[in-house]
């Protein structure tokens, strides 16, 4: 079930590829010249300044773009991958809080919610920020269960890496 979740979430996104948010294209320059070398710039020989929210997704968006993928093509591959991801997170999330039945639903109403699927390909980082918050949720529950240092580290790495992901949360 969780499968067929994961396939209705996308098809629903395969709608929405041909669109991209005009904001995107600001950490498409930064990765783009990060991956050619020049930097964290916007212009190549410029000066170093910061115009963007996202830093971690920038630097994913450079490392896909340095291995010769075009970098819009990337981040909608990348939303897709962390879109669906977040599907599989919260039906994780869902069946240690609650029960099977309950994980279900919510991956479900994940799957088809329109806020994952358009911000997923707009091709901004909102993809990741939603799935390295369940991952952070995830590892403090375990914690809190657990008391162990890998999950306490997983916590601490998860939520470190959604605040680089979009600092205004």
């Amino acid at each position: 079930y969780l499968i067929v979740c994961i396939v209705i979430y996308l098809l629903c996104a395969s709608i929405f590829l041909p669109f991209t948010w005009d904001d995107a294209g600001i950490a498409f320059t930064y990765a783009r010249n990060l991956a050619n070398g020049h930097g964290l710039v916007i212009y190549p020989g410029g000066e170093r300044v910061e115009t963007y929210s996202d830093f971690l997704w920038v630097l994913i968006l450079a490392l896909f773009t340095k291995i010769g993928l075009e970098t819009v093509f990337a981040a909608k591959l990348l939303g897709l991958f962390f879109g669906s991801a977040s599907v599989s997170m919260v039906f994780f999330l869902g069946k240690k809080l609650f029960d099977t039945r309950v994980a279900l639903l919510t991956a479900f109403l994940m799957a088809i919610s329109q806020f994952l699927i358009r911000h997923a390909q707009w091709a901004r980082s909102y993809s990741l920020q939603a799935l390295t918050a369940m991952l952070s949720l995830y590892f403090f529950i375990e914690f809190l269960n657990k008391k162990d240092w890998k999950s306490l580290g997983l916590y601490v790495l998860f939520t470190a890496s959604m605040l680089y992901t979009h600092y205004y949360l």
